[in-house]
């Protein structure tokens, strides 16, 4: 997904040069100024690139969707001697797999612990959808994923997940921090990743977004006490030390 919804985004700013095309714009949205009523942590540990993510279409190809419209897209990045040219500008420091990335498991993220972003029950499953294939994908669905519902119309929903790796099941309780699944290619993807995004309705494609404003994490090495990520940092969850709530 990650590719070609690059690619889509630069042909519509090509089109933004012709005056009889209507120029792409953010959805809009009555929760700008909204801020998020449960406890967010990342939904990972480590250091992890924001692909995708902010409020502008610069930034977020999500944001032309209601209900994507403050979504995240994550993935892992490693140091590259000889960084090969990348679509996102930002890739250049480094590359998202090893080899010629042509298997899943090529990918740093690949199978790394995706963990349940804040407390909640478990309300919505999808597992057992085959992966893709890096540089293909399946349109119009979020592959393997779950539905995380934190109470007051707050649902965190995290899809491309690898099959067969969802720990959880409708109806159980979960904790911010325990390990739900693992990172996968599964759906509208096109490489391992993990999509995230809160929205006010349990049901995929439905609602609206909210922000997801997580707490005490790091943006490029500085201390986020609550922000939203953005495209081109490099996001990492802090440890709360013991006995400190």
């Amino acid at each position: 997904m990650l590719r070609q919804a690059l690619c889509l985004f630069m042909l519509a700013m090509l089109l933004a040069c012709d005056r009889s095309t209507p120029v792409p714009t953010e959805a809009p949205s009555r929760f700008l100024d909204y801020e998020t009523k449960a406890d967010l942590r990342l939904p990972f540990e480590g250091a992890w690139f924001v692909a995708w993510g902010g409020r502008t279409l610069a930034q977020n190809q999500h944001a032309i969707s209601q209900d994507q419209r403050f979504a995240v897209d994550l993935l892992v990045l490693r140091p590259s001697l000889q960084p090969s040219p990348g679509l996102i500008a930002e890739w250049s420091a480094g590359k998202s797999h090893r080899s010629d990335g042509s298997r899943n498991e090529h990918y740093y993220c690949y199978g790394r612990p995706i963990l349940a972003p804040g407390d909640g029950q478990v309300v919505d499953v999808k597992d057992g959808l085959p992966e893709n294939k890096p540089g293909k994908f399946e349109a119009n669905h979020p592959g393997n994923y779950l539905v995380i519902d934190h109470g007051r119309n707050e649902f965190s929903m995290m899809a491309h997940l690898k099959p067969g790796s969802i720990k959880v099941s409708v109806g159980e309780r979960v904790v911010a921090g325990q390990q739900v699944a693992a990172c996968g290619n599964s759906g509208r993807s096109s490489e391992p990743h993990l999509h995230y995004h809160l929205q006010n309705s349990p049901r995929w494609f439905d609602g609206e977004g909210l922000p997801a404003q997580f707490q005490a994490f790091e943006a490029d090495g500085q201390l986020v006490q609550r922000g939203e990520p953005r495209r081109g940092q490099l996001v990492r969850g802090r440890r709360k030390e013991k006995g400190v709530k």
